[in-house]
């Protein structure tokens, strides 16, 4: 290094700034991400210690890009050796960081099988994981040790040091992807005869398999880029530029930025299940502030005096199914939709199937269901009650002969009367008046027109009161999100539904009535 010319040190400085600032930028988009995850559960669990991991390691390599421009555009020499282990200690955390990713793919990838041949997910909970998190924290202890002193000459000559370490990093670079594809090998032919629990478990592994396959790319070109350093740096500065900013993209941004995707974020939130986990009822009637996501919010199991009593909870038999399916635009997608009788009662009953969740956090979604639907006004449709059926938590609601306020506005060929539609939008003015009136206001969150229901007199009926938290939930555990045309924008980017939101939904439902057709229908 020390041998460039002044300019191929301003090349490489130019380029340290470049992959400064992108570390920087990512770097600020993660912390809002951990935010995000940290909302979902509060205890410190391996998914959550993996991106705080990401987001130290971008902060370390965010202020060695910042020391190496620094460093570069003064023509400090003497700093070389030093820069060189600066550059090679996020290295080292990064090798953690994708042990954890790997110990979550192991998991995941026994136990979308229906198989045998391992013991109980309990098993990798409690030993499997504490050897391996003692192996990673060892290993880590024990680099940064080795740094820090050779930053501080006590092993020696930094300089003399840094072939030693470029030989480690290839190494290490080399072995990580050795063992994943030994293990992915092992796992393809011991696993071959054994289904997969459902499709949906089947596509989450696939996609975790591209994930991992993309981190394990990219430390085989580290590992290639840290073989060839000697040859590197004999080239001229503005290819070391080159090979730099390339091999940086390539081997931690992309692989982070994938990362960092919201399907990829649920589904290894879902690997850290835990019986001992439900939704939190905490501002589960209030809009919460926005962007609190409280919606999103996992703690700790225990039991509430305050929840619904159990003349909500709904034995299968007292319930007679009249249809098989209804509505298939809605079933198929998040719930299946059926009519029946429960007491002398025509009533739609509407079904969640859960996919990879525990049978406690299925009832305490339940429990959360019937705290949050248990309203009285003539503007909401009457909630009877839930009960729970193999993995499925179904709601038994009031049934309205007319349908819903889509069915209305597709199948009346002439347009509605003014004095109709001022009706229908007074209606559901009432409804979530009344809703937002409650201390604190309760929040629909879903408002949209098919989830107003119109009775026989051109009345309002408002529907699917309380589910938040299980369509919060059915993200984590579905490749599909929830989010209509109807719904702020705030929501989209991942705020809390609020007031406003849920009159942002009532303005676009005006809208379609007196248009007669759905908001974007052309985008």
């Amino acid at each position: 290094m020390s041998g460039y010319s002044p300019g191929d040190e301003n090349t490489l400085g130019l380029a340290s700034f470049f992959l400064g600032v992108s570390y920087a930028g990512i770097t600020l988009w993660a912390f809002g991400k951990l935010r995000k995850i940290a909302e979902f559960v509060i205890q410190w669990n391996t998914q959550r210690c993996f991106y705080l991991f990401i987001v130290i390691h971008l902060c370390v390599r965010t202020l060695t890009w910042a020391t190496f421009t620094w460093t570069y555009l003064t023509n400090l020499s003497t700093w070389y050796p030093y820069m060189a282990i600066l550059l090679s200690f996020p290295e080292s955390l990064f090798i953690a960081t994708y042990l954890l990713l790997f110990m979550h793919w192991v998991e995941i990838y026994i136990f979308t099988h229906d198989q045998f041949i391992f013991p109980s997910r309990t098993f990798f909970h409690t030993r499997w994981r504490m050897v391996y998190l003692i192996l990673i924290g060892v290993l880590f202890a024990s680099l940064s040790i080795f740094y820090i002193l050779l930053a501080c000459n006590l092993l020696g000559d930094a300089r003399a040091e840094l072939y030693t370490i470029n030989v480690a990093q290839a190494a290490a670079n080399f072995t990580l992807p050795g063992i994943f594809l030994i293990t992915w090998l092992y796992f393809s032919f011991g696993l071959s005869g054994f289904g997969y629990s459902s499709l949906i478990e089947y596509k989450r592994l696939v996609k975790l398999n591209y994930l991992l396959l993309l981190w394990t790319t990219g430390r085989v070109i580290r590992g290639i880029e840290f073989v060839w350093d000697e040859q590197i740096q004999d080239l001229n500065g503005i290819f070391v530029a080159m090979i730099l900013v390339t091999s940086m993209i390539l081997c931690e941004l992309i692989p982070f930025l994938f990362t960092m995707d919201w399907d990829i974020v649920s589904l290894l939130l879902l690997a850290d299940e835990a019986p001992a986990l439900r939704l939190s009822r905490a501002d589960s009637r209030g809009g919460g502030g926005a962007g609190t996501g409280a919606d999103y919010h996992l703690i700790a199991d225990e039991k509430d005096p305050e929840y619904a009593s159990d003349k909500y909870h709904v034995a299968l038999g007292e319930v007679k199914f009249l249809t098989n399916t209804e509505d298939s635009k809605e079933s198929g997608k998040f719930c299946v939709i059926q009519t029946g009788r429960y007491k002398g009662h025509k009533v739609m009953i509407k079904t969640f199937r859960f996919v990879g969740l525990s049978p406690q956090m299925i009832q305490n979604l339940s429990e959360d269901l019937i705290a949050n639907s248990t309203f009285d006004h003539e503007r909401l449709a009457k909630f009877y009650g839930v009960f729970n059926l193999r993995g499925c938590i179904s709601r038994i609601t009031e049934y309205t002969e007319a349908g819903s306020l889509r069915d209305i506005l597709r199948e009346c060929n002439r347009d509605l009367a003014g004095a109709a539609i001022l009706r229908l939008a007074l209606g559901i003015c009432e409804g979530m008046m009344f809703l937002h009136s409650q201390s604190p206001p309760a929040i629909h969150g879903y408002l949209k027109t098919t989830n107003v229901l119109v009775t026989a007199d051109m009345g309002v009926k408002i529907t699917d009161i309380g589910l938040r938290r299980i369509k919060a939930c059915m993200e984590l555990t579905s490749i599909q999100r929830s989010h209509t045309v109807f719904t702020a924008p705030e929501v989209l980017s991942g705020g809390a539904p609020t007031i406003k939101a849920d009159a942002y939904s009532f303005g676009w439902i005006c809208w379609e009535m007196l248009s007669r057709e759905p908001p974007f229908k052309d985008k």
